[in-house]
Order: C-alpha cells, then structure tokens, then sequence
C-alpha cells in the first residue's frame, strides 16, 4: 500500500467516526450537540463522500474499487436519516431544501407584548403575525431549556414558518427555576394564554381557535396545561421530546446523566419525590389524561439522551387508552432538539407532521399554497 493510499484510508476511517456519536452522546454534552449537527448536516458530508468516490474511480488511482465502495457505504449511512424522511406517509421531504435551497422560514411581522407584571418581573411574549386582516388562528409556543434557562426567541424557524401559512404564534417567557418553582410556570402559561384571548380581536386572533406547542421542559408545561382543566377554545397540544411524569424521570434517572435531572427536579418542584410527592404529580400531563383531554401530537426520537423517548411512548398509550386522538411521530435517527434546524431530515419530517396535525384541528383547507 503506497503512503497515498494510506493516507485516504485514514481520512476516511476519520470520517467513520462521527457515525458513532449516536451511541456515545450520553457521556459528554458536546457530544450530543455533535450528535445533534450530524442528524442536521450529515447529508453534506454524504455529497463529499459520493465525490470522492466519483473521483477514486475517475482519476484510477490504485486500489479505486475498494476506497470508492467504501466511501459510498458511509454516504448511505450518512443518509439513513434523509432516506426515512423520504419514505414517510404523505412526503414533503425535500432534497433542495436540505442542502439549502428555498426558505423553510421568511421573516415576518414579530411584535413583543407585556402579557403580566409580577412584582418586579415583566412576563412577555413575542407574536408572530401572519400577513391578511381574517382573525388567525394561534399557536402558544413554551420554550425549553431544562425549566432554568432559555427565552421566547429560541427556535423561532416554526414560528415564522407557521406565519407564512396563516397561523399566529405566540412565543411566551415564563419565570424559571430555581428562583421559581412550580407550580408558577404553569400560572405563567395560563396567563399568557389569558391575555392572548381576552385581546384576540384587537390581535386579530381567533380565540376559539388555538393550541400549545412545547419543547422538552416546554413540554411538560403545555402538556399539563392541556390536559389539567383545558382552557376554552383550546384544539390540541404538540409536544416535542417532554417529560410527561416527572416522578417516573426522577426514579429512573442515571445519576450521572448530562442534565444531572435529579438535581435538576429538585430545584425545578423543591424536593425529592419522597419528600413531596404531591407536587410530583402535580407536574405529570400522564396523571390529568381523560377522555376530554385535547387531541395531541407527540414528536421524539429514540436515541433522544436527555429525555427518555418511553415518556411520549406512556403518553400516548394513555391517551389512546382514553379514547383521545394521540398522533406519535417516532423519529428513528431523532436526538433531542432534532427541530434545531426546519431544513433537515427529522425538522423537514417535524414540521410536515405539525403543518397536518394544525390543519386537521383548526379545519384549515388542505389545497391552499405552501410558502414558499
């Protein structure tokens, strides 16, 4: 084997590696933030190889066959995600939007309200307008950020996207732990979805016609809100990658998991399960499902390592139970904060189940245009 030849075997044992992140993202949390930009560009990384496949056969360099098959293997594995979102019921998966043509997400209108005033604190949200005069329907959108941190602006992509096809969205601060414990973010909520329905006319919102969408800790507030006494006008609940028994994550968490959870429980509802269990259930969407709960749509990945993925496998099994509509998109390649970018396999396969979830709530018509 000339040293060429070694050499671009090397380069491309290196480009091996990063295909195992998937198994070993648990243990550091840059791993799993290099786990999350693989899942979002690993097809660029697959075009590369294809090249260079191309190019090992073109320019017959020695031993071309076997560095080409190689190289295209690992293509094919790079792609696995794009190939499901291909493969999935109802489609909408594209190629030139993956590799950056179109825009999944045109700038809008973005207006930042006062929703109450506690104290010292101004709780705000931010409204995404839809252009045209008709009352829109609305999404309340709940950050996540492990009840501790994150804002309203995170991952706004969804929120300029569902703007651009006629619905309003409204991304809401909450107060966060520790300095406030549950259930405050819970009241947060209310109040926000208060506001936003009192003054619906003069926002031009349709306050009969409404749903929360929640992001991991996110999701655990919209999923109680939801299910525990559902306000008026409500039509359903997205949430993805939530915690939905808190008492179940306490119990079942690896104490040396990227989040420390326990401690971060803890200082989220003030103590050990043992020690206040009614606060535990208190803060578990799965303890409040009945048959009036709202219809729901759950989005996660198996290999999701910071909420256990058998949390949305629960909820739907007692929603279904109940008798409540439960759609559970179960993203194989999915880590957590797959959504990060609208333009990849798992956030093209997202937002499509979102798009059809929020159309079939809110009665919209199925053959009007998309965006653009």
């Amino acid at each position: 084997m000339t040293r060429a030849t070694a050499l671009r075997c090397l380069m491309l044992v290196f480009l091996a590696l990063p295909l195992a992140l998937p198994w070993v993202q648990r243990h550091h949390l840059v791993l799993w933030m290099a786990t999350l930009a693989l899942r979002s560009y690993g097809h660029f990384v697959a075009l590369a190889l294809v090249l260079w496949g191309v190019l090992e056969l073109a320019l017959r360099r020695p031993r071309p066959w076997g560095l080409a098959a190689v190289a295209c293997t690992l293509a094919a594995l790079y792609l696995l995600p794009a190939f499901w979102a291909m493969n999935l019921p109802g489609g909408g998966f594209s190629w030139p939007r993956a590799f950056g043509w179109g825009d999944p997400a045109p700038l809008c209108d973005v207006h930042t309200l006062v929703y109450a005033q506690t104290g010292d604190v101004e709780l705000k949200l931010d409204l995404y307008r839809p252009k045209g005069s008709a009352p829109a329907p609305f999404v309340v959108v709940v950050h996540g950020g492990g009840w501790d941190g994150g804002d309203r602006g995170q991952l706004p992509e969804l929120n300029r996207h569902l703007a651009a096809r006629g619905i309003a969205t409204a991304s809401v601060d909450y107060r966060l732990a520790p300095r406030w414990k549950w259930p405050t973010q819970r009241e947060d909520l209310r109040a926000a979805i208060g506001f936003l329905t009192r003054n619906a006319g003069s926002l031009g919102l349709d306050g009969n016609r409404w749903v929360i969408l929640g992001r991991s800790a996110g999701g655990q507030i919209a999923e109680c809100v939801a299910f525990d006494e559902p306000p008026p006008g409500l039509r359903g609940c997205v949430s993805f990658y939530a915690p939905s028994d808190l008492d179940f994550a306490y119990r079942l968490a690896d104490p040396h998991d990227l989040l420390e959870s326990r401690q971060l429980l803890i200082n989220y509802l003030g103590g050990m399960p043992d020690e206040i269990p009614g606060v535990y259930n208190d803060a578990s969407a799965l303890r409040f499902v009945t048959q009036d709960s709202a219809p729901t749509l759950l989005l996660h990945g198996p290999g999701d390592a910071l909420v256990w993925h058998r949390h949305s496998e629960r909820l739907q099994k007692k929603l279904r139970e109940n008798g409540v509509r439960c759609d559970f998109l179960s993203l194989p390649f999915a880590t957590h904060g797959f959504d990060y970018s609208l333009r990849s396999p798992e956030g093209q396969a997202g937002t499509a189940a979102v798009d059809a979830f929020l159309d079939e709530v809110f009665g919209i018509a199925k053959d009007r245009p998309s965006p653009p």
